[in-house]
């Protein structure tokens, strides 16, 4: 579900968001190798660097490289809501995460083409219809199912987790590792750009994601009447730069 990014498609805003990532990213390809040797071989009025610490300062100067666990989307559909259950559909996943990309992982963001049905009722109501970031896993019969934090996952004291007072809690106290990037904006009429926030280093959801994970993105509607149009959908991941492997 969803296409790696790359820069052959011509699709107006989804190719002009993706072309100029691509095009930075390909000329941080040829920098960051050529700075980092320079840092770690030093010159004639400054001693050279460890690697280790060549890694430390490339991360504290944000040196990031577009991923490609990036995808983009361009199923065009719309996610409707009757009631005032939460409907929502996906709209694209990348592939597992290895373990070994995990420490490397930096920061995302969501970008769409979408609108909602284009008219409401009561301005102060807010928007009710959006965009999640969720985290999923296979679970035993092979499925992909949102994974859930625990509250007391590593709390010592819970004691035995198959007892069933506490596997009792364990379930009630479940919740989904998804969380909301944007929403549209309200009464919008026709399709429009609109990024979410950053999911950056400091996020939860690098915390909780472990090897084989994969991200899913979906679109979501709540309540009568509303309606969630998608165009077209991009996720856009960054790594940082690793100068272990340099270029």
């Amino acid at each position: 579900m969803g296409q790696r990014l790359s820069s052959g498609r011509n699709d107006n805003e989804s190719h002009n968001i993706l072309t100029n990532d691509i095009a930075n990213s390909s000329g941080l390809r040829q920098f960051y190798p050529v700075l980092a040797v320079a840092l770690e071989q030093g010159s004639d009025i400054r001693p050279g660097l460890p690697i280790e610490l060549v890694s430390y300062i490339m991360r504290l100067a944000d040196c990031v490289l577009l991923s490609m666990h990036s995808r983009i989307s361009t199923a065009n559909f719309v996610v409707c809501s009757v009631t005032s259950q939460v409907v929502s559909q996906p709209c694209l996943l990348t592939d597992p995460v290895s373990r070994e990309m995990i420490p490397h992982l930096a920061r995302m963001r969501l970008t769409t083409n979408s609108h909602d049905q284009g008219w409401y009722n009561y301005p102060d109501s807010g928007s009710w219809t959006w965009f999640e970031v969720a985290l999923v896993e296979h679970d035993a019969s092979g499925n992909l199912r949102v994974k859930v934090r625990r509250s007391i996952e590593n709390d010592s004291s819970a004691g035995d987790i198959n007892t069933p007072e506490i596997a009792t809690t364990l379930l009630n106290d479940a919740q989904p590792l998804s969380w909301i990037s944007h929403r549209n904006r309200q009464g919008s009429v026709s399709f429009i750009v609109q990024e979410g926030i950053e999911f950056g280093p400091d996020h939860e959801i690098w915390q909780h994601i472990s090897e084989g994970d994969q991200i899913l993105v979906r679109a979501c509607a709540k309540y009568g009447s509303w309606k969630n149009h998608i165009d077209w959908t991009a996720l856009k991941i960054w790594e940082w730069y690793n100068p272990v492997n340099l270029g």
